[in-house]
């Protein structure tokens, strides 16, 4: 079973932020997804975090928190965006990716494939 998760720094134009993460790659910027849906899973992955200045603090922040982590499966990782982070709110975050989805499994769901 695999635990895929990890302590991810991520670096946004504006600072480092740093979270435990599971399914990075939903926040990995794909020709297969508009923009706002991963602007959405960066807010809710990344929204609680403190912005740190530099790569080093936000190491030392990670490091923090791994004891109470735990074990992760990739460790701490870096990772970099190159658009801003996202100013729209968690609920707002959480309401977007409900209703990409939810249109997404409409259109399969009509499809004549389906």
């Amino acid at each position: 079973m695999s635990a895929d998760n990890g302590i991810y720094i991520a670096e946004f134009p504006d600072g480092y932020r740093v979270a435990e993460c599971g399914a990075i790659e939903n926040c990995d910027d794909d020709p297969a997804y508009p923009d706002e849906v991963t602007d959405a899973y960066r807010r809710l992955y990344f929204g609680e975090s403190l912005v740190y200045s530099s790569e080093p603090e936000a190491f030392i922040a990670a490091g923090e928190i791994e004891p109470l982590i735990g074990w992760t499966e990739y460790g701490i990782c870096s990772v970099e965006y190159n658009r801003p982070f996202p100013t729209i709110s968690a609920a707002e975050a959480r309401s977007s990716l409900i209703a990409y989805w939810d249109k997404i499994q409409k259109d399969n769901t009509n499809s004549p494939n389906y």
